[in-house]
């Protein structure tokens, strides 16, 4: 490294520029005790529900499992120091792909996701007996100004071309990092300084928004478990029960983690003498299944299976008795 260093003509600045560090650290040292950050337990940093809870207090997509991952990856450099390939195995970039795709995650960030992540991580550090000091830091530039260094001068970004970049163009941080003619790392810093503003959000997006908060008000957990789980409703009658599409049921589904038992098992919900009355009094399947919030298939499928009074959907009439002479009209 040192030869490479001193045949490009870098060797000398950077050996000053570390040197201005050191002493500007015995002097003045830092407001963060790194060493203490290090030796911190991340195991708890930004746990799936308090993730998940940010992204919904900002309409903002938690999107699946490696976006929550990289965003506890991103707050773990910020508060140890330490490189996201040394954060817990439970969030760890361990593949050269997934290291790749953690350094593009600053173009997903925007200034409220940022904010509600710092909050967290102020909420962290309390949790960990430290209240005196900043999230992060890093020493001022100025002791390094005369120096000859290599790479680009942050201030010589300018932060509404990354922007327009990073929105407009849909470019990758590498991408927009090669535009600009600087360096990747330096885009991820600026990005995480300042975070792009939200793209403009096309009607269908924010109406989705719309839709699943609605249905968040109208369905709160306990109540979507009586529902999903112990009365076994369809999808579709509970969307209809709360005024929203199905789409914004399934992201219930996933929002609350819950699952049934297969399809297999859900006649067992049913009172089937119940129906067999209800069959016998000529209701149709489809009547039955629009009031029960069974498919219609279930109920036929009841019908079949327990040989239930009345025609079921799929069955073929007899055709009827060609009259002859002597039958009568």
């Amino acid at each position: 490294m040192t030869f490479r260093l001193t045949k490009r003509g870098h060797f000398h600045g950077i050996s000053l520029g570390l040197l201005a560090l050191a002493d500007y650290l015995d002097q003045e040292g830092s407001p963060i005790d790194y060493t203490r950050r290090r030796t911190l337990d991340y195991r708890e940093l930004l746990p799936l529900d308090t993730w998940t809870q940010l992204c919904r207090n900002i309409d903002f997509e938690a999107g699946g499992v490696r976006r929550h991952q990289f965003a506890r990856a991103l707050l773990f450099e910020r508060l140890s120091g330490l490189p996201a390939t040394l954060a817990p195995a439970a969030y760890a970039p361990g593949t050269t792909e997934l290291r790749t795709m953690l350094r593009t995650f600053e173009t997903d960030l925007t200034h409220a996701l940022m904010s509600q992540l710092e909050e967290h991580a102020a909420e962290f550090l309390t949790r960990q007996g430290i209240r005196d000091e900043p999230l992060s830091w890093q020493p001022p530039t100025d002791i390094v100004r005369d120096l000859a260094l290599p790479g680009c001068d942050l201030r010589d970004i300018d932060p509404g071309m990354l922007h327009r970049l990073i929105r407009d163009d849909c470019l990758t941080t590498a991408q927009a990092a090669r535009r600009l003619g600087v360096s990747h790392d330096a885009v991820r810093f600026v990005l995480q300084e300042q975070p792009a503003p939200p793209a403009a959000a096309k009607s269908a997006k924010w109406e989705r928004g719309a839709t699943v908060r609605r249905a968040r008000t109208a369905l709160p957990r306990d109540k979507f478990a009586r529902f999903y789980l112990d009365e076994y409703r369809s999808l579709k009658w509970i969307a209809e029960h709360a005024g929203v599409n199905e789409e914004a049921i399934k992201v219930l589904v996933r929002e609350y983690g819950m699952k049934r038992d297969g399809k297999a098992t859900r006649w067992r919900q049913i009172d089937l003498d119940w129906l067999r009355e209800q069959r016998a009094a000529g209701r149709t399947c489809r009547e039955l299944a629009e009031e029960t919030g069974f498919s219609l298939g279930m109920i036929s499928y009841l019908g079949r299976r327990h040989d239930l009074p009345g025609r079921h959907p799929g069955e073929i009439r007899s055709p009827p008795e060609k009259h002859t002479g002597n039958t009568p009209l």
